[in-house]
């Protein structure tokens, strides 16, 4: 495209320039600057605070003028990714600009898709199912054999039968109490958080807050009035299944507990054994210890006087 000459120069914006320019923007700079606000883009130097003499890019023949007009641009989302941008003014390159590096860590996703597991919808059996079952069972001889073919036959049939009729539904891998309208709101955030406008960003922070909030109430009531139907019916197995939904997978505690010596158990018959010891010292009576009584002076308090006024005590 050949050579810009842009200088972006001190001045930051929002999202695109940050604190740590160097010289006075012209003509070219202000057309780069608009290029990266149209495509989402920053100007990755800008960003990171440096010695002078690694921020400018460009130096004279004669060694009297030097300029910033070399700049590596990122995309926003990435913005986390770069670690640092600076000039490397020892590299011999036979020319008068500087070499610019950058350094970057990704990481980087898995691209091989999953395939998409499913379920059969147990809960909306149709009555084709219960009538081919009749059918083919009928066929069947289950009379004859050992128990283990038996059991092979009718495993394949209800099996075959199954797949053939009752209808799928689509396993759901994280958050399903989520509503649509707060995962909309969410990817706005994203967009937001893209081209730079943390105002909106920190607004809809709060927004999302309140809705995950209701979604999850919601979500819970739903869940509870299952849980009551399924009760109320015995479907001991429906309930739990609805309550490990609810609860999650049971954590392992991996706790530790350190020795008299600060070695570290993560054994469970050690942890046990060292707490046993501190319980018993904690509780262990100490005969070397004693109280101290100190006696205080103080008033006797006067005896019981009869009254010479009718006779009365006081």
């Amino acid at each position: 495209m050949g050579y810009w000459n842009s200088k972006i120069g001190k001045g930051e914006e929002l999202g695109t320039v940050g604190k740590y320019g160097l010289g006075n923007r012209n003509e070219a700079g202000e057309r780069l600057l608009e290029f990266c606000k149209e495509n989402a883009l920053f100007l990755a130097k800008t960003y990171f605070e440096q010695p002078e003499r690694r921020l400018y890019t460009w130096t004279s023949p004669d060694g009297q003028h030097r300029n910033q007009t070399d700049y590596i641009l990122g995309r926003r989302r990435w913005r986390s990714a770069f670690q640092s941008v600076k000039t490397r003014p020892d590299a011999d390159l036979g020319w008068d600009h500087e070499l610019l590096t950058a350094t970057v860590r990704l990481k980087l996703r898995n691209t091989q898709q999953k395939k998409k597991g499913w379920k059969l919808d147990i809960d909306n059996i149709p009555e084709e199912y219960k009538t081919v079952i009749k059918r083919k069972l009928a066929t069947k001889n289950i009379r004859e054999g050992n128990s283990e073919g038996i059991w092979k036959a009718l495993k394949d049939t209800f099996k075959e039968v199954a797949e053939k009729t009752i209808p799928k539904k689509e396993k759901k891998n994280g958050s399903t109490w989520m509503s649509q309208d707060t995962l909309r709101v969410v990817e706005h955030r994203r967009q937001m958080k893209t081209e730079g406008n943390w105002a909106e960003v920190r607004k809809l922070n709060g927004e999302i807050q309140k809705r995950i909030r209701k979604d999850k109430e919601n979500y819970l009531k739903e869940k509870c009035k299952v849980l009551e139907e399924h009760n109320k019916r015995g479907r001991t197995r429906d309930l739990y299944q609805q309550i490990r939904e609810i609860t999650g997978k049971p954590k392992i505690n991996t706790g530790s507990i350190q020795s008299r010596a600060g070695i570290d158990y993560i054994e469970k018959d050690k942890i046990i054994r060292r707490w046993k010891e501190y319980t018993e010292e904690l509780y262990r009576k100490d005969t070397k210890t004693y109280t101290e009584v100190q006696e205080k002076a103080y008033t006797q308090e006067p005896s019981v006087m009869k009254s010479s006024a009718g006779n009365s005590w006081k």
